[in-house]
Order: C-alpha cells, then sequence, then structure tokens
C-alpha cells in the first residue's frame, strides 16, 4: 500500500499507479480522486488499505512541551564584602518593569523569567598562577555565576 500525505504530490500518485498498479490516472483530477482511484486499484489487487494512512498526520498539541512559567528557586548567600557590617538580605531584580526582592536562602516561586535572568548572569574572574613550564605568571579567567542559585523546579 502506498502512502499518501499532504506533503505527497499528485504527480507521485499517478507515477505509483502507473509503475505499480498498471493503471494510467489523469494528473488533472484532484487529490482527494487521485487518492480515491488509488485505493480501488489497491483493493481489486488485494493490497491490504489503511485507511489511516490517507489522513494527514495531526500533531496532539497537548503533548507538546510547553515553557514553564514559574519557577521554585533558591539564591544563595554570597560572600559580605570587607567594607560592610551586615551582609545583603536579598537579591534585587527586574523582569518587564515589575521590580522583584529574592530573599537568600529560602525557596522561592518566581515567574521563570526571573530563573532566566540569573541563570545568563555570569561574570568572568581572573586570577594569575604560575606556569610549572615557563616559571611565568599567567592570566586565567573562569567564568562563574554572579549570583549562585539552585533551580529547585519548574511549575507549567
Amino acid at each position: 500500500m502506498f502512502k499518501i500525505t499532504t506533503s505527497t504530490s499528485k504527480q507521485d500518485i499517478v507515477d505509483y499507479a502507473d509503475t505499480e498498479l498498471g493503471a494510467k490516472l489523469n494528473i488533472e483530477d484532484t487529490k482527494a480522486k487521485l487518492t480515491e482511484q488509488v485505493r480501488e486499484l489497491e483493493k481489486a489487487a488485494g493490497i491490504t488499505v489503511d485507511e489511516a494512512a490517507d489522513k494527514p498526520e495531526v500533531k496532539d498539541v497537548s503533548k507538546s512541551k510547553k515553557k514553564p512559567t514559574k519557577a521554585v528557586i533558591r539564591i544563595h548567600q554570597p560572600p559580605s564584602r570587607d567594607d560592610e557590617k551586615e551582609p545583603d538580605t536579598h537579591w534585587q531584580g527586574v523582569l518587564n518593569g515589575v521590580n522583584y526582592q529574592v530573599a537568600y536562602d529560602e525557596e522561592v516561586e518566581v515567574p521563570y523569567g526571573i530563573y532566566g535572568i540569573l541563570k545568563n548572569a555570569v561574570e568572568t574572574k581572573f586570577h594569575t598562577k604560575k606556569n610549572p613550564k615557563t616559571g611565568q605568571n599567567e592570566t586565567i579567567s573562569s567564568r562563574v555565576q554572579r549570583f549562585p542559585f539552585s533551580l529547585i523546579r519548574t511549575i507549567d
């Protein structure tokens, strides 16, 4: 049986009927009529016809992955700077003009965009290290999270 889908051309159907079934079909007919004629020819030749093969594939939207709308995160307390007497207690950020204040070291439900901001907030740290082969000091860089955090779970 020849599988006919939405991407199967009329020429493909006519060619199949000619080479496999020995029938000449008129390419001027509609695709639906050509499909019907091929199915009748297949039935007459004893070829099993699967009705579902001619139906276009429909994607089930309910099973498609949706982007989460919220995330539960925990932003870790950063070390306090030497010049500060008390460490910060909250991270502050802005998403779509809305200010968010997230307490450190607490599981908090936030919009998924806040998670995206934290995930993309990276900084480059530089430090020097002595190369054992040359004995020269070399500057080495590493990319680290600006605000270390943990993603607990996402919510659809």
